[in-house]
């Protein structure tokens, strides 16, 4: 009969995370690379889909321009069209992956969410109003540092739009960043340290900021990978990732906040102590309680 130190060392070894993807007997090293490039393709069909359709229902009209033509100066999260594109842009990352998944049948959607059954929506928000604290509100202190013209943008319609747009475009990044890619060099290198690095270094290179911007955004994605390790699943990281930018998001509708490339020394080091702060209270979590030792199946 197994003491609890065993059934622990067990339950750890069945449920990593990062080299999940190994577990399953339909696991090819090829793999992954299908459903990589079947997840581009599908987004992409969508992306110029939506844009052709914004151009047709006049949402272009009014937006400033594209994250990808000028960076993060001028980014347009209060419009319909920008909202839309900007966020809505990524967040069908999701459907694309669930899609090239299927397709692939390497393994189960629910995988890349944990290795404990899928997502669990009790873990999340759990994990959400904690993040909220150590995270959220030191983001909207930092932003403080640097106000912004005090016009607002927003309307209710597009208040909601955002709210609604805004975390499924952080949780699309975990998706891409803290599931595919991250499970993938996982299931290829069978060292959780390597994939955690290599996918917080692709994480940081999406990403065009100054220096200090791409340096604060590379320690986000390390820490958040380690929180992804230690939690076993996207949840938490994921929680981490939507307090951070819906701070920003929000007081950049309200004029609170200018967004620029040109990131301050003072707010990466903001940036890096809330997230390496939220990572001590989750493994504090992991320590003193089970919450990621439950085996509860959730979005497949």
């Amino acid at each position: 009969m197994q003491n609890n130190s065993e059934s622990q060392e067990t339950f750890d070894q069945q449920h990593e995370y990062i080299t999940y993807g190994r577990r399953f007997n339909s696991y090819r090293w090829y793999k992954p690379i299908l459903v990589g490039v079947l997840t581009a393709i599908f987004a992409m069909v969508v992306v110029i889909g939506a844009i052709f359709a914004s151009i047709a229902l006049g949402f272009l009209s009014d937006v400033k321009p594209l994250l990808l033509q000028t960076g993060y100066d001028n980014m347009d999260v209060s419009s319909v069209g920008g909202i839309l594109l900007n966020l809505g842009g990524l967040a069908v990352f999701i459907p694309a992956l669930w899609l090239a998944a299927e397709i692939v049948r390497d393994r189960p959607f629910s995988s890349y969410s944990s290795s404990r059954g899928g997502w669990n929506w009790k873990i999340f928000g759990k994990c959400l109003l904690i993040a909220i604290v150590t995270v959220g509100i030191p983001a909207v202190i930092s932003n403080l540092m640097e106000p912004g013209d005090g016009v607002n943008r927003l309307t209710v319609f597009t208040f909601l739009l955002l709210t609604v747009m805004g975390p499924l475009q952080c949780i699309a990044e975990e998706y891409l960043f803290r599931a595919f890619f991250l499970q993938t060099l996982g299931s290829w290198f069978k060292i959780p340290i390597v994939a955690i690095v290599v996918s917080a270094v692709i994480f940081a290179a999406g990403h065009p900021y100054s220096m200090a911007g791409v340096l604060s955004v590379l320690a986000s994605g390390l820490i958040w990978g380690f929180t992804a390790k230690i939690s076993r699943g996207l949840e938490a990281s994921s929680a981490a990732h939507i307090a951070n930018n819906m701070a920003t998001f929000y007081m950049m509708g309200f004029g609170m906040v200018n967004l620029t490339a040109d990131v301050r020394v003072t707010d990466m080091i903001f940036s890096i102590a809330a997230d390496f702060l939220y990572l001590i209270v989750i493994i504090i979590l992991t320590r003193k309680t089970h919450w990621f030792d439950e085996e509860i199946g959730g979005i497949a």
